[in-house]
């Protein structure tokens, strides 16, 4: 499912849900736009289910749980974060 908006010129927001991957055309977009967020549902952290959305310049909002306080949040971002990421060189 998915859905695009451009307003007279590129495509300027939208968004899809599922695996994206299955349509190359989409993906392909995906990737390429810098300004792309994952948003992911369901993911299981210390005994806690996360609804979560994340960017790859780093940006990250925890939705659920309401109550994650900043040990957690920050705990959270070592363990699952900080291990897929690497620095960005600047040209």
């Amino acid at each position: 499912m998915g859905w695009f908006r451009a307003s007279d010129g590129p495509i300027d927001s939208g968004a899809a849900y599922g695996d994206i991957d299955s349509e190359p055309d989409l993906a392909e977009f995906i990737h390429s736009n810098e300004n792309s967020q994952l948003g992911l549902t369901n993911l299981k952290y210390d005994g806690r289910l996360l609804k979560l959305v994340l960017s790859e310049s780093g940006w990250l909002a925890i939705y659920d749980p309401k109550d994650m306080d900043t040990i957690e949040f920050t705990r959270f971002i070592h363990d699952e974060v900080l291990p897929h990421t690497s620095p960005k060189l600047m040209s």
